[in-house]
């Protein structure tokens, strides 16, 4: 009885229990109808319609809020290429600008430079050059292998590329750097503004074109197109005024000893400080062509012989060395003119009382100069002008009563008593050595020429062993030329012993030569056995022919 009477008072409170709770939820849900749901056809339904759309759409995908895709690809721009320019180089510039990436490229066209401004060193090895930037070191890296690649297999070019470092290289270097400059001065720790794989250079092989790849501050620090571009205010130099490492920087002194004031030319002549001042002011290395160079050179030099304490030898030198930096080439001319003006100047003497010294000196200071500077030496008369500069100072060659092989035949024996007057140099013999440093210049017939000269000056000077050299020198080409210049030279000097060795040595030889004609020589051969045979004893089977 009493389960029975638990059980039904249990499901009776379920039931009311149940009945409470539809109840509840049947008037939530008119209230919440009555409140948060708008009556059809109004703005806030259509608002809540909208959103319950756009809960289903991604927020990627709705085009309210989409961004707009904006692809770079679409503003790379080609750089304008020269006219006349070979297919290979739109392929590479386009290579360049599409595929890696490189910003800001450039293309200089080397081939015609008729106002001559443009770097002769880079004409003379390429016909375009290519210039872009890129992102980073890596990205150069990356670049130039990419590019390398596209040459080696689009275009079947191998190319040559200079200033790329793999990883394991530089690292390898850095340790070892590193290990080293412990305990080191600090500027042993400095890398003078050159980083690896901030400058990469790729010779393409192909018709002459060049790429140049650089970091943008490398690019702005070296200012490349300024040496091969035809219009150089475009790309001026600009001095950074912060302090760096940079090696580039030492170029400053050039420029900036003297205010760019803008004053008159010969305004304030007074002085030749002032006039020197106003030269330095008036020329700008970096934009002055070769001539404004020459012109310089010519107002130092009067500068100096009036006045050296204000315009000594070494601001001269610098002179050449910023021509030379500039990328122009110095002649024979340029080179003759500066040796010409070192060897007048008694500032080149001071202290020096003996002319051993004095010739050893010239010797010395001449050759150093024309192995720096190796100017361009087409032809035996291009260096024939500096001959009487350096080791032919003391030969005197240019002296009116040397004995050469032009004026042979208007010297009477007579001349041969001359030679006492003259004063050589002790380093003569070395003559040889400096014509061999550049016969790789000349041909057969200009070696020919030097040998004449050389010959002519060893046997005024009365050195046997020097000429005997130099006529060995000649014979091993074949040329018996020298032979007969030979025989007029000691003919006419009267040395009794060389024309007696000459006869000796070298006559059955000559004698033997297609080139030699008797009947012209008949004079030169008598002059010679009277030398060495007055008495007629000797030498009959010549006297025979003759």
């Amino acid at each position: 009885m009493g389960t029975l009477t638990a059980t039904l008072f249990r499901d009776s409170l379920l039931k009311k229990n149940l009945a409470t709770v539809i109840r509840c939820n049947i008037s939530s849900r008119f209230v919440h109808n009555d409140i948060h749901e708008p009556k059809k056809g109004t703005p806030r339904e259509k608002k809540l319609e909208k959103q319950n759309v756009s809960s289903s759409v991604p927020w990627y995908l709705r085009p309210e809020n989409s961004p707009r895709v904006v692809s770079h690809l679409n503003e790379i721009s080609m750089p304008e290429l020269p006219r006349d320019h070979p297919e290979s180089l739109k392929l590479i510039v386009e290579y360049l600008v599409q595929k890696l990436g490189m910003d800001d490229v450039k293309v200089f066209d080397l081939r015609d430079d008729f106002g001559q401004v443009i770097n002769d060193g880079a004409k003379l090895m390429s016909n375009f050059m290519v210039i872009g930037t890129g992102k980073s070191a890596k990205h150069l890296q990356k670049a130039a292998e990419l590019l390398n690649y596209f040459l080696k297999h689009k275009l079947n070019e191998v190319p040559s590329t200079e200033g790329l470092f793999s990883n394991g290289e530089f690292n390898k270097i850095q340790r070892r750097l590193k290990k080293k400059g412990r305990g080191a001065p600090q500027y042993a720790k400095f890398s003078y503004g050159a980083s690896p794989n901030t400058w990469v250079m790729m010779d393409c092989k192909i018709d002459g074109i060049y790429v140049h790849m650089l970091t943008k501050e490398r690019r702005e620090n070296l200012n490349l197109e300024n040496l091969w571009s035809k219009d150089k205010s475009k790309y001026p130099i600009k001095q950074s005024k912060e302090k760096n490492d940079n090696i580039l920087s030492g170029l400053r002194f050039y420029h900036t000893s003297t205010s760019n004031g803008n004053c008159q030319p010969f305004s304030s002549i007074r002085t030749i400080s002032t006039v020197e001042g106003m030269t330095r002011k008036a020329f700008n290395p970096f934009t002055s062509k070769k001539h404004d160079y020459r012109s310089r050179f010519r107002a130092l030099k009067n500068i100096h012989l009036s006045n050296p304490e204000s315009c000594p030898l070494e601001k001269i030198k610098d002179h050449y060395a910023a021509m030379q930096a500039n990328g122009f080439a110095l002649t024979y001319n340029d080179v003759y003119e500066y040796l010409d003006l070192v060897f007048a100047s008694p500032e080149f003497y001071r202290g020096i009382t003996r002319d051993a010294d004095v010739y050893n000196k010239r010797y010395q200071y001449a050759l150093k100069v024309l192995r720096r500077y190796r100017p361009a030496l087409s032809n035996p008369e291009s260096i024939k002008k500096l001959l009487f500069l350096f080791t032919l100072a003391g030969s005197q060659y240019d002296n009116s009563k040397f004995i050469t092989i032009d004026n042979v035949e208007s010297l009477s024996q007579e001349t041969a008593n001359w030679k006492n007057i003259f004063r050589y140099s002790p380093r003569i013999h070395m003559l040889r050595k400096v014509f061999t440093h550049f016969s790789s210049y000349f041909t057969l017939s200009d070696l020919a020429l030097m040998d004449v000269i050389c010959l002519s000056i060893f046997i005024n000077r009365g050195d046997w062993f020097s000429a005997k050299n130099v006529i060995e020198y000649a014979l091993k080409r074949a040329d018996y030329n020298v032979l007969i210049c030979c025989l007029r030279l000691i003919a006419v000097n009267g040395n009794v012993n060389w024309s007696q060795k000459f006869l000796d040595e070298y006559y059955p030889l000559l004698q033997k030569s297609r080139c030699f004609k008797i009947e012209n020589e008949i004079y030169y051969i008598k002059l010679l056995l009277s030398h060495c045979d007055p008495s007629g004893n000797h030498y009959k089977d010549i006297r025979d022919n003759l």
